[in-house]
């Protein structure tokens, strides 16, 4: 998906206009737009519930996590601990086959009856649904007992891919591996049920992603009861999924609730040698399997719900999922708070277990608000990652930008040898262990040098990275929506044209922007044009009289400002088809009145050392500035 996508209100259109299904706000059966606001504020009485469980923001050994480096460790802590007792998946399918078996015409869309490969030696029914038009569209992965009902050709109010395909979502619907949900069919998996139908889930987004129709980096999933088991798990196991709507499920382990029955061999209770009866949880029948492990070790779901932040998701909450549970959804409302992020968790709730029409219309509204709408959000774009919480240029600091869905920017140089690497000096003495120029050093030199010990002792042994392997890192998060800016720091003419071939290979071209030399030198801005005509490049503004040249800049689609613009400046970028990156002292940080200008006007993004306390403060500006009508775009 290109940078106009992902920052569309800064090329004066939206992508709400493009898809013009998603111009109107979704409305309930009565005609009232669906107002979402409301579902991120727990009510009252559950305000700072917590239920007794234990945060995830604590690592196994008592410590807190008190920064977005530390919680990308601990995210990693929590999907360790879970793959141990819940059993690894087997390998991921590379390309998994989705085979038309046949096709006929639907209202607006093409109902297409697939075979789709979840596993290599495993290939499951379903149906795609396509929208008319030319897309790509966001996606949904619709998991549930058998994909009929999923579309509409059987059962009442449990048809989401129907209803998403109708607002120009392309839908996946599959069932039950196996075709029975109490006995379902591993194909040789040794890990739990419930883990291996999150396997899946995963094999299902690779699919969908692959289809030129479908936008891979707006793929979401929605299920209902056993499908909302298989989508929070799926969702929560899988970072490629960009955001979830969980339909009554039970959303953590409750023993008083025969439906949120976890205990079950189907879902996490397998135990060879050893079945228990269907049923509660009693002295007579007692759990088993994994689950029986988690709930002794004292684990539960909430420490998977925090793996999503700060990826929004919904839980459209029934008898299973009453307002208490907010107690458990509390922990990620403090993770995502911890990254910087607003409204990403939410919840409805209705009486029944069934959805009903209200609160399908939520979970559409909940999708073409996350998936369907732009965003409107200043990216946040952390220089050098995060510098202030983990060594600067180094994969730790991007790894974690991209889990907390920041933006980076990385400086490359070249080695003396000819391979590109990241390392922001000329020299290598500040940042490593090494003396000398870095254009003097072999990659096998530069590789054996520490470039993180000098930050903290915990750091050492973090190596200098490739630029290959920082690509490859942004090209395995493809649901973080940040903007990715290369600052090209030697004069070297072949460089550009190696970036844009090494971004090409691994598939991220279109969320990077070059800076550095390109912002001042239009040979460079040429070369990269030249390499690849679809480059977004600055050109740079470092006073206010500079903005016309700029704006006028051949081969650039951005503009580099060195202070922050009014609305009236950024309007006519915007007219001009450009799009505004503010970077210099006023924004480093951490003075937030900057940032407060910077997003009254519309900026597309800031550089800046201290991205998190950015997106906060944008948050908070954001929600002062007047209402948006219910339904509108946030």
């Amino acid at each position: 998906m290109s940078l106009a996508r992902i920052l569309p209100i800064l090329v004066g259109i939206s992508s709400a206009c493009a898809f013009g299904v998603f111009a109107a706000p979704t409305r309930a059966d009565d005609g009232a737009p669906v107002d979402l606001a409301p579902l991120f504020r727990p009510p009252p009485a559950f305000t700072g519930a917590l239920a007794g469980l234990r945060s995830p923001l604590l690592f196994g050994d008592g410590r807190r996590v008190t920064n977005a480096f530390e919680w990308s460790e601990r995210r990693r802590e929590i999907r360790g601990a879970w793959d141990a007792l819940l059993g690894s998946w087997p390998a991921l399918v590379p390309s998994p086959r989705l085979e038309i078996v046949a096709s006929e015409h639907r209202e607006s869309f093409t109902q297409h009856r697939v075979r789709v490969q979840v596993a290599a030696e495993q290939v499951l029914d379903g149906y795609l649904l396509v929208p008319d038009g030319t897309g790509p569209f966001p996606a949904v992965f619709v998991p549930y007992y058998e994909p009929e009902t999923s579309i509409g050709l059987r059962g009442e109010h449990r048809d989401f891919a129907l209803q998403l395909t109708r607002r120009g979502f392309v839908s996946l619907a599959v069932g039950s591996p196996g075709g029975d949900a109490r006995l379902p069919d591993r194909a040789g998996a040794v890990c739990q049920p419930l883990a291996y139908l999150g396997f899946i889930a995963a094999n299902c987004h690779t699919a969908l992603a692959a289809r030129d129709d479908v936008d891979p980096r707006r793929i979401g999933i929605v299920g209902h009861s056993y499908g909302g088991k298989w989508a929070l798990f799926g969702s929560c196991l899988d970072d490629r999924y960009a955001c979830a709507a969980w339909c009554d499920p039970g959303i953590v382990f409750d023993e008083t609730r025969g439906s949120v029955n976890y205990q079950e061999p189907w879902y996490l209770g397998l135990e060879a040698g050893r079945t228990r009866q269907p049923g509660l949880v009693t002295p007579d029948n007692p759990r088993t399997g994994a689950y029986a492990e988690l709930v002794a070790r004292g684990h539960d779901l909430h420490e998977l719900h925090a793996l999503m932040a700060p990826r929004p998701f919904l839980v459209s909450g029934g008898s299973e999922d009453p307002p208490a549970r907010w107690a458990a959804l509390n922990h990620t409302v403090a993770v995502n708070e911890l990254l910087g992020a607003h409204e990403r968790v939410a919840m409805a709730n209705r009486p029944a277990h069934p959805p009903t029409p209200e609160s399908n219309a939520q979970i559409v509204a909940f999708f073409t608000r996350f998936l369907g709408e732009p965003p409107t959000d200043v990216v946040a774009v952390a220089h050098r990652g995060l510098l202030r919480d983990a060594p600067e240029n180094t994969l730790p600091g991007f790894r974690a930008c991209l889990d907390a869905h920041l933006g980076f920017e990385f400086d490359v140089r070249r080695s003396r040898d000819g391979a590109l690497v990241c390392i922001h000096d000329d020299t290598l003495d500040r940042t490593t262990d090494g003396t000398g120029p870095v254009s003097a050093t072999s990659l096998d030199e530069l590789r054996s040098l520490d470039a993180g010990g000098w930050f903290a002792p915990a750091f050492v042994g973090t190596r200098v990275p490739t630029v290959d392997e920082i690509m490859a890192l942004i090209a395995a998060h493809p649901a973080a929506d940040g903007l990715y800016a290369v600052d090209i720091k030697a004069d070297d003419p072949d460089m550009e044209r190696d970036l844009v071939a090494l971004a090409g290979r691994h598939g991220v071209l279109d969320r990077l922007l070059f800076i550095g030399r390109a912002i001042d030198h239009p040979d460079v801005r040429r070369r990269l044009r030249g390499a690849d005509a679809g480059c977004h490049v600055a050109a740079l503004a470092s006073r206010r009289e500079d903005l016309p040249a700029a704006v006028a800049a051949a081969d650039a689609d951005w503009v580099y400002v060195r202070f922050v613009p009014t609305p009236d400046e950024t309007a006519a970028i915007r007219a001009a088809g450009r799009r505004t990156i503010v970077a210099g002292a006023a924004v480093a940080g951490p003075a937030e009145d900057p940032w407060r200008e910077a997003v009254a006007a519309e900026v597309a993004a800031v550089l800046t050392d201290h991205p998190i306390a950015l997106r906060r403060v944008a948050a908070v500006t954001r929600r002062s500035s007047p209402a948006a009508p219910p339904g509108s775009a946030p």
